[in-house]
Parts: structure tokens; sequence; C-alpha cells
């Protein structure tokens, strides 16, 4: 968390229920919301000084052992950042990724991101993130206008902060040029040698996207 002011978390949490200590550990670090009660439970985070938001996914993206089948890895996944419009340009999402790659560090596991740029339906004011997660609910999210352009962007930004290309194993929405994982410095070297299995390191089909 970038400041100091205390966040709050929402009665309905139950920490005992998150199988990922890096889920768990995001609970009070921002404010902390409940989307679901189902499994696997989804966790709304929002930056308690109301310049971004977040959405982290306890165990579900999964990465199968290329040497032996029986082996896999089970991942957090950091579904959506967003940052208010008005606090964009300042590099906050790229010393957001700097804060989740530490806590993956401290806690020894690793998370899985996708790069996949969007902006909110409607056409209300978003003075603070708690309209924009309002406009979400209301109107969901499209592809920006420039879509190409800013998944250049994005994707450049998660490698800089130390994410890996890989290939999810079970991916059924993403392409492979878009899906990343941080891999813990301390994590276990068996999961972390499987991660490394699944690596790839795709270039983005820029004619695939030219009309995007």
């Amino acid at each position: 968390m970038f400041e100091s002011r205390k966040a709050s978390i929402s009665d309905d949490i139950e920490p005992k229920l998150i199988r990922s200590e890096f889920t768990r550990e995001l609970i009070g670090l921002y404010d902390t919301f409940l989307m679901n009660d189902e499994l696997p439970i989804d966790l709304l985070l929002v930056d308690p000084y109301q310049k971004f938001f977040m959405v982290a996914t306890d165990l579900c993206i999964i990465f199968e052992s290329k040497l032996d089948s029986d082996n896999y890895v089970a991942l957090p996944y950091v579904r959506m950042i967003y940052v208010l419009p008005s606090r964009r340009g300042i590099g906050l999402q790229a010393r957001l990724l700097g804060e989740l790659t530490g806590i993956a560090d401290d806690v020894g596991e690793s998370f899985a991101i996708v790069a996949d740029p969007f902006v909110l339906g409607g056409n209300e004011r978003e003075l603070n993130v708690y309209q924009s997660i309002a406009k979400l609910k209301e109107h969901g999210e499209e592809p920006p206008e420039k879509y190409m352009e800013a998944l250049v962007k994005q994707t450049k930004r998660f490698k800089t902060a130390g994410l890996t290309n890989v290939k999810f194993s079970h991916s059924q929405i993403t392409e492979p040029y878009q899906e990343f994982v941080y891999i813990s410095k301390t994590e276990d070297q068996a999961k972390a040698e499987i991660l490394w299995e699944n690596k790839v390191d795709y270039l983005i089909d820029y004619k695939k996207l030219e009309n995007c």
C-alpha cells in the first residue's frame, strides 16, 4: 500500500477460506471486499486513497508439467487492475506491480496476471474509484479505442516488472501473448520448475490486432 491510512476489511471476509497465502496477504493491505463467496473466491481490493482498484482471485490458474502430467501448480490470479483516469500517467500501475511482486517474494508464492487493457462503459464521471466500481457493475468493461497500443505498453510494463510470458494450461479466453506470471524468487523449486517449463516468448501479432 502506497500510503499509511489503515485499510478496512469487509465483515464477510473469512481469510481461513482463502487457500493462497499471496491472496491472504492482500487482505487489509487494501480496503478489501468479497465479490463472491463461491470457490475460487474473488476479492475486490481498493486503494484506501481511492486511486485504483484491483480484483484478485484465489487459486485458479493451472500450469501443468510438460515432463510429468500428474504434476501441476495452481496460482492466484490478479485478473483486473484499474487506475482512476485522473491518476494515470504517474506510474501507479508500475508501482503496484512492484508491490505485488514484493509480496510474492515475501510469502514464497507466485501469481498469474493477464495483459488485457480495458475501459469502463457508461458516461458517468469518476471522481474516485468507488464511482469507477459502480460503472463497472452497471456497464461492464470494453476494449479501449487504441487497444493494440495499450496492450503493447502493458506487456512491456509487465516484463519491466520482472514478469514472465507463459502459457496457461487451460485458458479459454486469453491468448498466450497476454498470459504472464511472476515467479517468486522464494517459490518452491519444484513449482518454479513447472512454471519455467511453461515459459514462452510470444511477439504480438500486429496484423491480427490492427483492427482492435
